[in-house]
């Protein structure tokens, strides 16, 4: 094995450990699922079928796939902040990934040591090998090498002549439960799992290979979500897609009950059962007795959250799924809640149907609303020095600040934004890890890249919500103006 080339850390070392970027608050499960997500978005629709292995260990994770691999130029974004490769995966509304920092984060949430293996069709393996421990105990060291042709390779023990292979070792985690590992990936990615487009298997260090395999759930009635419409802001037409109904048995106990939501067929809320009031979507406040609803909706208009655990809930988009939802769940609530036994014959299972059917009715015509208009054009005034400037004479400033309030934000949560007009605020969370880690770093680049991340991250909410920018557009906006965000914002 002999090097190749060597890619130059964008930051400061102490940034690129677990202490670091790892410390934004991924757990070990959704950390793998992140990069199972990765691997999906590098399995081309035109392979049969795509192949993912998740092998761990007490002292090792891999994630293999036989997708189409990465050049030394997409692989050198492994290493650099808020990039990811677009070219040749599916298009930017398709894939899974959206923030470009996923896999880097992901992996350092599970370990100090990293080791990605790569090869596409009829070329030579590539290897990058990153030890974060030796970095940080290191300052002088600013390179990762990446090898031409390593050894040891999991691609050529698995039988696969091209894809991705993600070793990690030197873990911050605990042992991790093959069972939860299956049935949160089976879950998470039942979508792809279910059209046989890919298969997952998990390898344990006490158990032998197991395939996961979507569950299906037991239903004694199901109302299917069909010509629900979401009409943004800048006028194009969503559909929400899936289904609900009511389980054979109730899961009170256990838990496991409510919705699945899903987005590009990647799992972001399990099992949500959230009120209204309290952000979700269900009308009346959760009960016990709402134990038998279960369903899967696909909501791909709606934004998650940074690390995609959950739906950011005060997005437009969300309180108008709330509102095209609140008639059918509600009925769900209330059928649960009234289900009995003597309720079993199935004269009384269709009248419940019929009650459930006919609460779906008007929801297109309670979903329409009179378009928003100010009865005239908006006058634009002059743009100052240090904004962005948007297409038509419009434009946005933006301010980063640490809030007022003591704890306004979600644990886990490193920034939030706020805007009034043409003034974008971004708010960083001063109690979360990452934030303090940066901030006492004696690099004062990584405090920099920190507040870029956290504004490249706002800036792209922003134009979505507030100037009814598409996501692949604002995407390539904040992409381009990253480089020079803190050098005056001159206008490119």
């Amino acid at each position: 094995m002999s090097k190749k080339t060597e890619v130059q850390l964008t930051v400061g070392n102490d940034f690129w450990t677990p202490e670091g970027l790892g410390a934004v608050g991924m757990q070990p499960i959704e950390a793998i699922s992140e990069l199972v997500a990765n691997s999906i978005d590098w399995i081309p629709s035109s392979k049969r079928k795509g192949k993912i292995k998740i092998i761990v260990s007490s002292s090792e994770i891999q994630i293999v796939d036989n997708g189409i691999g990465m050049n030394l130029k997409e692989l050198e974004t492994a290493i650099s902040l808020a990039k990811a490769s677009n070219e040749i995966r599916k298009p930017i509304k398709a894939r899974k990934g959206m923030y470009g920092m996923g896999l880097k984060v992901a992996c350092l949430s599970l370990g100090w040591d990293i080791h990605i293996f790569t090869r596409q069709h009829g070329e030579e393996e590539l290897l990058l090998s990153f030890d974060a421990r030796k970095f940080k105990s290191d300052q002088s060291k600013q390179q990762v090498p990446i090898y031409f042709s390593p050894s040891g390779s999991p691609l050529l023990k698995y039988g696969f002549s091209e894809g991705t292979a993600i070793v990690l070792r030197d873990l911050t985690c605990g042992k991790l439960r093959h069972d939860v590992i299956i049935e949160i990936i089976s879950e998470a990615f039942a979508p792809d799992i279910k059209t046989g487009e890919v298969e997952i298997e998990v390898i344990y260090e006490d158990t032998g290979p197991i395939i996961c395999k979507a569950k299906e759930q037991k239903l004694i009635m199901r109302t299917d979500l069909r010509d629900i419409i979401i009409e943004l802001e800048n006028g194009t037409k969503c559909e929400i897609r899936g289904f609900v109904g009511l389980m054979e048995t109730g899961a009170q106990g256990s838990g496991k009950w409510g919705l699945n939501l899903f987005k590009e067929n990647q799992l972001i809320e399990r099992l949500h059962k959230v009120a209204q009031r309290d952000g979700g979507l269900f009308p009346f406040n959760i009960h016990p007795k709402h134990g038998k609803i279960y369903g899967e909706i696909y909501l791909d208009f709606c934004r998650p959250s940074f690390h995609k655990v959950g739906f950011d809930y005060e997005t437009k988009e969300w309180r108008d799924t709330q509102k095209a939802l609140q008639n059918i769940l509600g009925q769900y609530q209330k059928e649960s809640g009234d289900f009995r036994k003597n309720k079993d014959s199935n004269n009384e299972r269709r009248k419940i149907q019929q009650r459930i059917d006919g609460a779906t009715i008007s929801i297109r015509e309670k979903m329409e609303q009179a378009s928003k208009s100010s009865g005239g054009e908006e006058i634009i005034s002059e743009a100052p020095n240090d904004a962005f400037k948007l297409p038509n004479d419009d434009w946005f400033r933006v301010e980063i600040k640490k809030p007022k309030e003591e704890n306004p934000f979600d644990i886990g949560c490193p920034w939030t934004w706020d805007a009034e007009g043409n003034e974008l605020v971004v708010f960083l969370n001063p109690a979360h890890p990452a934030y303090k880690f940066v901030l006492d770093s004696p690099n004062e680049v990584a405090f920099q890249i920190y507040t870029e991340c956290a504004v490249m991250s706002c800036v792209k909410n922003y134009l979505i919500e507030e100037k009814n920018y598409s996501h692949a557009d604002s995407e390539l906006f904040a992409f381009n103006y990253f480089s020079w965000l803190f050098e005056g914002r001159k206008n490119k």
